[in-house]
């Protein structure tokens, strides 16, 4: 497995990773609760059709923006290189090690922009994402909240807060670019803001409705000030429980 001075400052970073579809494709079978697995989403809006690899071994081909593996993929326990590269170019866009041990199930997020200018912070990285794919209890639904959002050009991009409206009964707050945070909600219709922390500024919102017993990924998604499919938005993946 080949491993960059950069992959050796990362692996600190990752010790710990925060707990938290469209179409594409992605590598491996449907997984078993005895072994780790991976699923690939590309939140990137300026990209074109990802590939995630784990050294070799690809996860996800040629994922467009919003599209997601089909399901998760059973891999070896061990540790990986973490590759996320555009299909047509030879050369990785982002790679950082990750260790992958027991039952974890991790979701790989392609979060940023290709062409981010200046504005190294908006840069396109992959994110690892530890879910807990445990069935929720009861009449209850889980969300991994993904800060996938860029501002417009020149402007930095905050944190958000996620929650349902002007007086919430469920807000995960100050969730940092490319970092999650997770909370179990009522099942049924409910309709999501992705605020500007600390702020009454709505990026993006959208309803939805969660079944019982089910699990999502909730990426905030797109470019202030963009139209179309860039523009600012909540995206769901349903995540197999296991």
């Amino acid at each position: 497995m080949k491993m960059s001075v950069k992959n050796f400052v990362v692996v600190a970073t990752l010790a710990a990773w925060t707990l938290w579809g469209c179409g594409g494709g992605g590598g491996g079978t449907t997984d078993t609760p005895r072994t780790p697995a991976v699923r690939a989403v590309n939140a990137s809006p300026d990209s074109t059709a990802l590939d995630f690899l784990l050294d070799d071994r690809t996860v996800g081909s040629k994922l467009p923006y919003l599209g997601s593996a089909a399901d998760f993929a059973n891999v070896d326990a061990g540790d990986y290189d973490l590759i996320v590269r555009e299909n047509a170019e030879g050369s990785d866009i982002d790679n950082l090690v990750v260790s992958l041990t027991g039952q974890r199930s991790m979701v790989a997020v392609a979060v940023g922009l290709k062409n981010f200018g200046t504005e190294n912070l908006k840069r396109l990285r992959v994110v690892p994402i530890e879910v807990d794919r445990s069935l929720p209890n009861g009449n209850k639904a889980r969300l991994i909240v993904v800060n996938g959002f860029s501002r417009a050009t020149g402007f930095e991009t905050p944190s958000v807060d996620f929650q349902d409206g002007e007086n919430p009964q469920f807000k995960l707050e100050d969730i940092e670019f490319g970092r999650s945070k997770a909370m179990v909600i009522d099942a049924g219709s409910v309709n999501f803001q992705a605020r500007r922390s600390d702020s009454e500024l709505v990026y993006a919102e959208g309803t939805q409705t969660f079944g019982p017993g089910k699990i999502y990924l909730a990426v905030v998604a797109g470019i202030e000030g963009e139209a179309g499919t860039k523009a600012p938005r909540i995206h769901y993946v349903e995540l197999r429980a296991r």
